[in-house]
């Protein structure tokens, strides 16, 4: 996918002092273009309508159980990004990994 257009979604960044409803235009995983109603008819479109569009976000209340209890989880497998559900089956890899 070259070209992803996200429609009316409510973009927030307080580094950029923006807080509106706005479309997204991203070309190679690259924002292109940050305005109300983009259009690109060859883009893949989604839209976001009643979503918010925030920069990178960190959750900082992270159990990652290392050092001390990796037979629950450790970095690696708390770091990874799984189809279907994220918890699902962790404890079971972490144990397999040692």
């Amino acid at each position: 996918m070259s070209r992803l257009l996200l429609k009316n979604g409510t973009v927030v960044d307080p580094t950029q002092n923006i807080h509106a409803r706005l479309d997204i235009l991203l070309e190679q995983d690259r924002i292109v273009e940050l305005k109300e109603n983009i259009s690109a008819p060859d883009a893949e479109t989604y839209d976001l309508q009643g979503k918010l569009a925030l920069p990178g976000l960190i959750d900082m209340h992270v159990h990652l159980r290392e050092p001390g209890q990796e037979e629950k989880e450790t970095i690696k497998t708390g770091a990874r990004v799984k189809e279907g559900k994220k918890n699902e089956g962790k404890e079971k890899e972490a144990s397999m990994e040692r």
